[in-house]
């Protein structure tokens, strides 16, 4: 089993906060945890930790935050084709609130210049891959050209559709096999009317795309749109300690079923039993559930 990932890396820095902060609000907080992720890195990571030959293209700095992004990725056994530029590597800031919330704030830093030219570069392992998983934290360009690869080699797409800062065309929806989206990035790609109702959005897409769209709805689980209509997938009820990571964790696990021959509704179901679990944890990549339970589940 192999899975090429095209994402980000950087440093996490996180804050556990009474409250997440109003407009011109200052709050002091003493919780304070670093961590190294981004959503290819974390995604990365839950593939590997499942035990998947897992390739990762990304690009870092040339500062200590790169060094250590590539420590823990060769901790996880991360196949890492990182390509380092003169720089700053990626800094995330992550505000957590008492009930679980979070707010994410991104400065990219090298990694907005990840180019096609590095896409091509990592042609082989895309061709050598049964899925590639890609986000849009990369450019434009680079989607483009990793899914003009993908095509060429068969090798099936999930895209992660966040943050969803640009739209793609039906004819580049319908040569992605599964695109994974939160209600609020589903109504961006898919170009869904405000007027239309979170319980309508299956029924407004379903036989309009090729692709299948699976749409998290955090505590109320998830939607699965394929040619098969509407499904609905229930979460699993947990106490909530941060909801951060729990869409890569979710991400990581679908495509861990879909390569143990699971179908998407079952394979969504993993994911959701995964994430619940992740949730229940502080932070990412310590959250991520162990395979023993994961694979309990899948041969339940």
């Amino acid at each position: 089993m192999k899975v090429s990932v095209i994402g980000l890396s950087g440093l996490s820095l996180f804050f556990k906060l009474d409250h997440l902060p109003n407009v011109g609000e200052t709050i002091l907080t003493d919780k304070l945890h670093k961590e190294y992720g981004g959503k290819g890195f974390n995604q990365a990571i839950v593939l590997a930790n499942m035990g998947v030959n897992v390739s990762f293209l990304t690009k870092v700095g040339t500062d200590d935050s790169a060094d250590a992004c590539e420590e823990v990725l060769r901790k996880h056994n991360v196949n890492k084709y990182g390509i380092r530029k003169e720089g700053s590597t990626a800094i995330g800031v992550i505000y957590t609130s008492v009930e679980g919330n979070n707010e994410v704030i991104v400065y990219e830093g090298v990694s907005k210049d990840l180019d096609e030219l590095d896409v091509i570069e990592f042609e082989k392992e895309i061709k050598e891959s049964e899925f590639l998983l890609i986000q849009m934290e990369t450019s434009l360009d680079v989607l483009k050209k990793s899914l003009e690869l993908a095509k060429k080699y068969n090798t099936k797409v999930v895209l992660n559709a966040a943050p969803a800062i640009y739209k793609l065309s039906k004819e580049e929806l319908d040569n992605i096999d599964i695109v994974v989206v939160n209600e609020n990035e589903a109504k961006t790609l898919f170009a869904i009317p405000d007027e239309i109702k979170i319980s309508e959005y299956g029924n407004f897409v379903c036989n309009k795309y090729k692709c299948t769209i699976v749409i998290t709805l955090g505590e109320d689980g998830s939607t699965i749109i394929n040619n098969d209509g509407v499904h609905q997938i229930k979460a699993f009820k947990v106490q909530t300690v941060d909801t951060t990571g729990a869409g890569d964790t979710f991400i990581g696990l679908l495509t861990y079923g879909l390569i143990n021959n699971l179908d998407i509704i079952k394979a969504a179901n993993i994911a959701s039993y995964g994430s619940s679990l992740a949730v229940s944890k502080p932070y990412v990549i310590d959250a991520i559930p162990d395979k023993k339970i994961i694979d309990n589940m899948i041969n339940k």
